[in-house]
Order: structure tokens, then C-alpha cells, then sequence
């Protein structure tokens, strides 16, 4: 036995929807005999009851299960649902009303048609006030989903109609990067410009020099505005400079440099300039010289310049200074890699015997810094100190020690009476003598006394200069 259920029409105020219905699903049992029991009509196992939708995205079905009793469900829904049960021979011809937990339903129209076409039954109903979840009482009034609804109190029947939405103005989208959508608020569909960054336009900027491309976001604006924003720097032909850095001049005497403080009119940091001060006081020795290309000169040394004895002295280059308290020093100013620089000489004296030169002879050298005078160089006593050193013992202090040294006259002349050569020889020899005494200590620490001879003056003797004792002189000597 074959059974179909024609298209549920439900009838919500102020609009009218028609769902199609098919019962094709193998969840309903059909098998099960006559166990439910609503609003005068008997269904069986696996019967759909009704199958509706508020036309505003909500469904609501209820059905008789394996056990008798009514299962109903609520659910979203975009599209009308089209739940199905299997086919069977059952003939029903009156509707029921029931509710579901998410919410009422509207007044529903059920057209039921047996395999025979032969009977035709229609009924309208809506849910009643105390079979909804939760139960109404009249007059009470709610909010399911985007419709309000309230409870009859004539009928006690659920009645609810769409809620009402404002009417917004048109919304126009014509800045850069807004694109118009459409959101759903409190069931309301609103229309406004939302921004995509991805549509902003590509900027093409070029800031001058000194300046940085940057942008703002401004609240209104979708897309960042590009501007070009200042550096902290200075600008000067063509050239970025870092403050405090030097910036050249066209005078040289005007000393610039990039500045702390910001101008007005460019937004960048301001040049700040100065006169150069030129200080052409030199000290002694020195002359102010200027030099080309620069706007101050400098000190030049030109003289030399000495301090000797607590007095400063100025020496001319290529000129010798020498005190007047002291011969033994000259200074000569001599120019060395571009400065006058004072060179020092000193005159170390030999050391000066007056005894030792001929009586009246003594004098200052040319420079006037050392005694001098002719050597007397006749048979002299000549004078020395030193330790006297006898069998390992020695003086305690230098002995004076002499001897004879100087020149005796020798000759050699033509004798006529003689026809021959005659020689005449003397010798630089003691004269007079004397003894001294002296006291030597010895490495064992004792002392001895030890005599030595002092000679007392010296003088030419006559020797034999023969040629006869020459040579034996000169064999004695080998």
C-alpha cells in the first residue's frame, strides 16, 4: 500500500509560504500500527505530523516514533526542508497542531490525498499558547528568531510577525579602497562601506632632498595618506649634512655648521654661521703671516728665542749669541723644517798648568772661554799623583811623584883645529834630590813604612855624545 502527503502550505501573516513535502526517509518506521493520537487524528509509526518553516531561516517538524510517542524538532534552516518517510497505504484527512522547543509556529494548512484521489480533506489551525515550549499565557508577548510573537487571548493561539526594520538611507562607497557590504544586525540588514587595503592605490611619491616618504591613517579614510616628512638634517647644495656637522663656505672667514634649531619655512634643521675671530698676537720670536685661501694666518717663528740665566734672549736665524758671563756657550739660530730652532754649543776646557808655561805667557783663547800659554819646553821638574804600590801594599792616598822632562841643547859643529865634527850632548836629569816617606797599608791590614825619592829640581848635564857611546848606548838598550 502506497501513501504520499501533498505540499504543506503554512499561512503566516502577512505572507504565505508552500513547502513541498516527501516521505522517502528510511528513519520513520511505517510498519508499526496506529499508535499516536492528535487533534482527533490517529498516525502511525513513523508518521510525519507536520513539517513547517516561519519563512525566516527556522523549520519545525514533529513526528510519531517506534514507541508511540511525538518527537519534535527544531532546527535553522536555509532552504524549506523536505524530510521524507517511507512509503505506505495509510489514509489520513485532518491536520494537528503542536510546537516545538525553539519556538511557535504559524496557523498550517494540511491537504491530505489517499493513493485514491477519492477524498480531499482540508483544516487550518495554528499552535495553541500552552503547547509551545515554554507554555504562554495571553497575552504574553516574545521574540523567536527575527519575528515578534504573541499569544491570542481570544483564541489563545501564537500569532507573530516579522520585526520591523528601520529604513536606511542609500549608502554611497567612493573613497578609495571601500567597497560596499551588506551585515544582518538584530535581523536587520544594514548596508555600509567596509575598507579592503588591498584595493588602495599604489602611491607614486618623490620627497625632495631631506625628506622621507611617510603616511598617516586618518579615521575617515580608508587608505593611508602619503606625505613626505623632514629629516632631522640639513640641506645645502645638493648635500645632506648631519647635525653638528661642518658645512663649507663660500667666505672663509664665515664658519657654519648644521644647527639644533628647525626652519620654519623648510621643516629642516637650520644653518647656523659665525664670523671667525682671528687672533694675530704672537708671542716673541714669532710674526702673524696670513695664508692664502684661509681667513686666519698663524704665528710663523722667525727668530730664535732663548732663556739663559732666567733672561729670554731673541736670536736672528743663521746669527751666534753668546753670553757675556760665559764664554764657554754659543747659541746659533738655525732654521730646521720651516722653524727657527736655537742649536747649543758648549767648550769643554783641557785642563791648564800654569807651571807648565814659560812666566808671562798666559792668556785667554780666541774665543775667551780657556786659559792658555807657550809650554815652557826646557829641563823642568814635571809633576804626577798617584798610589805607590810596593810588595802588595799600597798607599793609602795619591803621592805626588816627579820627574825631569823637557829639552837640553845638543850640537853638532865642524872644529876646524880638530878637522872633524865636534858633538855636544846634554841631558834633562835630577839636580838635587830629596827622601819622603810614605805609609802603605798591606792586604793583610797592617801598615810599613816606605821611602821613596822626591826630586827637588832638574837641569842639563853634559853626556858623552860620542859616536863610540852611542853605540854602546843603543846595544845596552837591545
Amino acid at each position: 500500500m502506497e501513501t504520499s502527503i501533498a505540499p504543506i502550505t503554512q499561512t503566516l501573516p502577512p505572507f504565505t509560504n508552500t513547502l513541498p513535502v516527501t516521505t522517502k526517509s528510511s528513519v520513520f518506521s511505517t510498519t508499526s500500527a496506529v499508535c499516536c493520537f492528535v487533534n482527533g487524528t490517529h498516525f502511525q509509526s513513523g508518521d510525519i505530523i507536520y513539517n513547517v518553516t516561519d519563512g525566516f531561516g527556522w523549520c519545525f517538524t514533529a513526528y510519531c516514533n517506534a514507541t508511540c510517542d511525538i518527537v519534535k524538532i527544531s532546527s535553522s534552516c536555509q532552504t524549506p526542508p523536505s524530510p521524507s518517510i517511507p512509503p505506505e497505504t495509510t489514509t489520513y484527512s485532518s491536520s494537528s497542531t503542536t510546537t516545538s522547543s525553539s519556538g511557535p509556529t504559524q496557523p498550517v494548512t494540511f491537504i491530505s490525498t489517499s493513493n485514491t484521489d477519492t477524498e480531499v480533506t482540508t483544516t487550518t489551525f495554528g499552535p495553541k499558547c500552552n503547547a509551545i515550549d515554554p507554555p504562554r499565557q495571553p497575552n504574553d508577548t516574545w521574540q523567536s528568531g527575527c519575528q515578534m510573537c504573541v499569544c491570542e487571548s481570544e483564541t489563545l493561539t501564537v500569532r507573530c510577525q516579522p520585526i520591523t526594520c528601520p529604513v536606511s538611507p542609500p549608502v554611497t562607497c567612493d573613497k578609495p579602497g571601500q567597497v560596499l557590504v551588506n551585515t544582518t544586525v538584530d535581523c536587520c540588514e544594514i548596508s555600509e562601506c567596509s575598507c579592503d587595503m588591498n584595493l588602495c592605490p599604489i602611491p607614486t611619491i618623490q620627497c625632495p632632498l631631506g625628506f622621507i616618504p611617510s603616511y598617516s591613517i586618518s579615521p575617515d579614510n580608508c587608505c593611508p595618506d602619503f606625505i613626505c616628512s623632514p629629516m632631522e638634517v640639513c640641506v645645502h647644495n645638493t648635500t645632506i649634512y648631519q647635525r653638528g656637522s661642518t658645512i663649507p663656505s663660500a667666505d672663509p672667514c664665515t664658519l657654519c655648521q648644521c644647527g639644533w634649531n628647525v626652519d620654519p619655512e623648510t621643516n629642516l634643521l637650520a644653518t647656523e654661521c659665525v664670523i671667525a675671530d682671528c687672533n694675530d698676537n704672537c708671542p716673541e720670536g714669532h710674526e702673524y703671516q696670513n695664508i692664502p685661501g684661509q681667513c686666519c694666518g698663524e704665528c710663523i717663528s722667525t727668530d730664535c728665542v732663548v732663556m739663559h740665566d732666567n733672561i729670554t734672549v731673541t736670536i736672528p736665524v743663521d746669527q751666534i749669541w753668546q753670553p757675556s758671563n760665559d764664554k764657554c756657550v754659543k747659541y746659533m739660530c738655525e732654521r730646521i723644517n720651516g722653524k727657527s730652532v736655537a742649536v747649543e754649543s758648549k767648550t769643554t776646557c783641557p785642563a791648564f798648568n800654569p807651571a807648565k808655561c814659560i812666566p808671562g805667557t798666559e792668556t785667554i783663547d780666541a774665543d775667551g772661554c780657556c786659559l792658555t800659554c807657550i809650554l815652557d819646553t826646557k829641563c823642568n821638574v814635571q809633576k804626577n799623583s798617584t798610589f805607590l804600590v810596593s810588595k802588595g801594599c799600597k798607599s793609602i792616598i795619591p803621592v805626588e811623584i816627579t820627574s825631569c822632562s823637557g829639552l837640553c841643547e845638543t850640537s853638532s859643529m865642524y872644529s876646524a883645529e880638530a878637522n872633524a865634527l865636534v858633538h855636544s850632548c846634554t841631558c834633562c836629569q835630577e839636580m838635587t834630590t830629596s827622601k819622603k816617606e810614605v805609609t802603605l797599608t798591606c792586604p793583610d791590614g797592617s801598615n810599613v813604612n816606605h821611602s821613596y825619592i822626591y826630586i827637588e829640581s832638574c837641569g842639563c848635564k853634559t853626556a858623552d855624545c860620542s859616536s863610540n857611546s852611542t853605540l854602546r848606548r843603543r846595544r845596552r838598550r837591545v
